[in-house]
This record gives structure tokens, sequence and C-alpha cells, in this order.
């Protein structure tokens, strides 16, 4: 794409008014003028869709208002200076054909542009398909979604998802952001080992790795500027399982692939830290711990990749391939264990905590999150239906949203789903649970291959593919639930979608950015008014 004006938008300005001001040497003149006719560029030179930048001047300080042909919005803000280029951007444009026009205001008088004409576009990989959706029941606001083309060399989207679901704005930001929440007008996340910010115009305004090497998964910001994050660490253990089937089976000595949990102070420096492995038991696995990575040398034996601050100062972590949710205190000592028993060394039992009435444990978890009541709610992938510690069941796997109730050392399941529009989902990787302050859940199925038992491949769509489904605790039908994937001549790995968040609408024009260029203008001084 290129930042350059889109030829041909450029339209004379016109007055509404047809009562000009008279000199007093019986001419005729305006009290404000146009200098450039309004125009549209696009932000930058990267991928980027959904916003706009409207280019407009005038020759004196004005105020302008901006109309978008949908009928419904209706912006007016004052600008300053005179005979400079405005460069209004303008976010959430849905894919098709949009209009605008601008007015200059000026002591009740109005100079209006003609329309301009702009093709919004959505990210070219990307199809969208609504499945169901009851705008009565649905949460307001956007969704804020990262997206991971597939392959080599692909690109990591983040798209914004209005309330019918349409992408109304999308970048490749530098960042490569994994997941990420809004803060103002920027995108904060996990992005490149650290914390990163991408503004709205897909550019990275900052990057901060922690000082003992790049994070991994999840991050979490606090309102003192600190961040929780999780940063890899190789632990050589002296023994290790190596068969699923023989469990006995050990190897030594052989390294791990180990993370350290990190409070990190908002320039980087390390507050705290605890290592997995200096804490859980190395030779307790779950599948995929004997996943082998040859360039680091290392198994993946717990794979944290998820965590949540909580109101004590301490943290929830969920470690996936030991199908645990872990709680650390405040002095990141371990309070307890949430999930399967089996396999645990006799040391840990203290920790585990004890199953209350009909409770199916969460298999390697995703996205663990605490409700203002304490409720604890994750996603629950269910990868496999079992552990290595246990005997397969006769079902296949599915996956889940779960909320779970810890008390003095026992858990109970408050409540479950795993209802969709099409039916139950097997999500073997990714995925996230978002509760709001009402109920409304938001439940990510980030890495789908197949549907009602057909393969994405088989059904027109990249391999991957990424479901959001809405609904509320307590409720075991969906509100809404959109299908995002691949053209498979595209894309035909597919997509996949690390989290996901509720954002405020954002339609309309973002505040004037004083980074963007600003171009003075010449004029003709004899066809300016007094």
């Amino acid at each position: 794409m290129s930042g350059a004006v889109l030829a041909g938008l450029g339209m004379a300005a016109v007055a509404c008014s047809d009562d000009p001001r008279a000199t007093s040497s019986g001419g005729v003149a305006r009290a404000l003028r146009w200098v450039q006719p309004l125009s549209v560029s696009l932000p930058h030179d990267g991928p980027i869709g959904g916003v706009v930048v409207l280019r407009v001047a005038a020759d004196r300080p004005t105020r302008l208002v901006i109309h978008h042909d949908d009928g419904e919005e209706l912006h007016s803000f004052e600008v300053p200076g005179a005979s400079v280029v405005h460069q209004v951007p303008f976010l959430g444009l849905a894919p098709g054909a949009h209009r605008f026009r601008v007015d200059l205001i000026d002591g009740g008088r109005s100079y209006a542009s003609e329309w301009v004409s702009f093709q919004a576009e959505g990210p070219p990989e990307v199809q969208v398909d609504v499945l169901q959706l009851d705008p009565a029941r649905a949460a307001p606001g956007w969704l804020l979604v990262p997206l991971t083309i597939v392959g080599e060399d692909r690109p990591t989207y983040t798209v914004f998802l209005d309330e019918q679901l349409r992408i109304v704005w999308w970048a490749d930001p530098e960042g490569r952001l994994s997941e990420s929440q809004l803060d103002g007008f920027e995108l904060v996340g996990n992005g490149s080992g650290g914390k990163t910010r991408v503004d709205l115009f897909g550019r990275v305004v900052e990057r901060i790795l922690p000082d003992i090497g790049p994070s991994h998964h999840d991050l979490h910001v606090l309102p003192d500027g600190s961040w929780w994050t999780l940063v890899e660490h190789p632990r050589v253990v002296p023994s290790y399982p190596v068969d699923y089937d023989d469990l006995a089976a050990r190897q030594g000595p052989v390294t791990l692939r180990d993370s350290y949990v990190t409070h990190v102070d908002p320039t980087g420096a390390v507050i705290d830290r605890v290592a997995l492995g200096a804490v859980l038991d190395t030779e307790k696995i779950g599948f995929d711990s004997l996943r082998f990575y040859e360039r680091a040398g290392w198994f993946d034996w717990a794979h944290a990749n998820g965590i949540w601050p909580t109101d004590d100062g301490g943290v929830l972590v969920t470690a996936r391939h030991l199908d645990a949710v872990l709680r650390f205190d405040a002095e990141l000592e371990l309070m307890w264990i949430l999930g399967p028993h089996d396999g645990w060394g006799e040391d840990w039992a203290p920790y585990l905590l004890e199953p209350v009435g009909d409770l199916r444990w969460p298999l390697h978890p995703h996205a663990p999150e605490v409700l203002p009541d304490g409720t604890i709610v994750v996603f629950d992938n269910g990868n496999d239906g079992h552990t290595p510690y246990q005997e397969p069941p006769a079902a296949p796997p599915t996956s889940r949203a779960v909320a779970l109730a810890v008390e003095g050392g026992t858990v109970r399941e408050v409540w479950s789903m795993d209802a969709t529009a099409t039916g139950p989902l097997y999500c073997a990787a990714v995925g996230d649970v978002d509760v709001d302050e009402v109920g409304r859940v938001l439940v990510d199925y980030g890495f789908v291959t197949s549907e009602e038992g057909v393969a994405n491949v088989d059904a027109g769509r990249g391999n991957r593919s990424v479901r959001l489904v809405e609904t509320y605790l307590g409720e075991d039908a969906p509100v809404r639930d959109v299908r995002l994937s691949t053209y498979p001549d595209l894309a035909p790995d597919g997509l996949h979608a690390f989290r996901v968040q509720r954002i405020p609408s954002l339609y309309g024009p973002l505040p004037l950015d004083p980074t963007l260029p600003v171009e003075e203008v010449s004029h003709d001084p004899e066809l300016t008014g007094p």
C-alpha cells in the first residue's frame, strides 16, 4: 500500500451559504476558504486497513465537521493553524465503499466539501463467517483479535471486529503481538519478546524487554506500570521420563524448557521471579512434555502459557503440559495446584486441590482469569481427554470454557460450556475465556481444524481456523458465534488466535496526531477573505 494521496479524490469545496460578505471596496470576500480540497490518504506504507487519513487545509483556524455517509456519525472538533494540511485519521471502516464530506465552520457560516469516496478492504487472506448473532443480548463494543497466519514469513494481523462482527480495523505491526490490550489509542501486549506498544497506525512506539531475557506467551500490565510475564529458562535435571507408555523409563541428565514467572518494573528490570522447575516436580509430565526442540536442546516440560495477577499481589499461571493451574502468593510461594492428581510426587500432595462434586479436570489449559467474586475461569483445551497416567476415554476430546471455585483446599466446577452454533469443538492449542462485569463470556477457540467431523480443508477453508463464541455465565447456548478462516489458495495452513479482548467501539476520528507530517500550503491572498 502507498501512503500517497489516492489519485482523483480531491474535490473543490463549495459554500453552503449564498450570502457572501461584502467588502468596503464592493468586492466579495469570504470569512473562511478552503486552501486544499478534501482528499483521502492511507496512514502509512505498511499493511493496514479500516483507517484512512482525511487531508484538508483552510486559510485560518476553524472547526471541522466530518460527515460519513452511513447517516449516523457526525464528528466536530477545532483544528489549529492556518494554511497547513490538517490530517484527520478516521477509524472503523468495514470492507466496502465509504464516502466522506467535511464542513469548515466559521462564525455560523459553513463551507462544505463535495463527497469523496474510499474503498475499504479487509486482510486479503481472511474470511469472516457469522454463524450466530443475537444483537439484543450480545455485548456492546468491539473485539480485539490477534491473528497469526500460519506459514513461514506470514503476517500476524491484529484486527478489530465491530458489533456486527465485521473487520473494521487491521494491521500487521512490527511488534507481532500475540496478545494485547487497548490502552487509550494504543495496543500494549506481548510482542517480539517484551512489552510492546503499537499505535492505531500499526507503528511500534515502545518495546521493553525484561532484563533476564525475552518474554513469551502472556503479559499483563498493572496500574503502577509494572507487568507480569513469563521468561524461558533452561533447567538441567538428573532424571526425566522419556516414554508416555512406560513412565518408569528415565533418561538423564537432560535439559528442560523451564520458565520464570516474572514481575517486571516499567523499565524492564526484574522485581521478583520464580522458576517453575524450582517449585514443581520435574519428573511429572503430560502429553507434549516429550516434545524436543533440537535447536535449543531441551524438552518442553511444563509449557507455561498464561498468567493472571491476583488482587493480593500474587499470580495464577497455567502450565499446559502439566495440565495444571498454579497459584502463587505475593512472595511467589506456591499455594496450590489445580489439576489431576496422577503423576505428582508425594512432596506435592499437600498442594493438590481436592475435587468436590462432579468435576472434569481442565487439560492443557489456557488463559486463567480471576473474577471479582474469586471464581476462576479458564479455557480447557481438553487435549487427549486424559493424562499419560490415566486410561483414555471412549469419547473423543472436546474443548470448553469452565468456571471453578477454590475454597479451603478444595475445587468445584460451577459452570462450563462447550456449545457453539455448530456443536462442540476441539481446539488442540491456544484459546481464551474472558468474562465482563455483567457475566458475558467471550470464548476463543483459537486453533480449530475441523467442525462436525469435517476437516477444514474439506470444507474449503485453510487448515486452521478460529471460532469466537459469546454467551453468559450459567447459560449453555451462544448469543454470538463467528468463524475467522483463510482462503485456501492464499493461506492453505490457515490461522490461529492466541488471545482475544473486548474493547470499546472506536468508530470515528482519532485525536489529531502531532507525529503526522504537517504540510504548509500556499494560497492566493487575493482570494482570501478578511
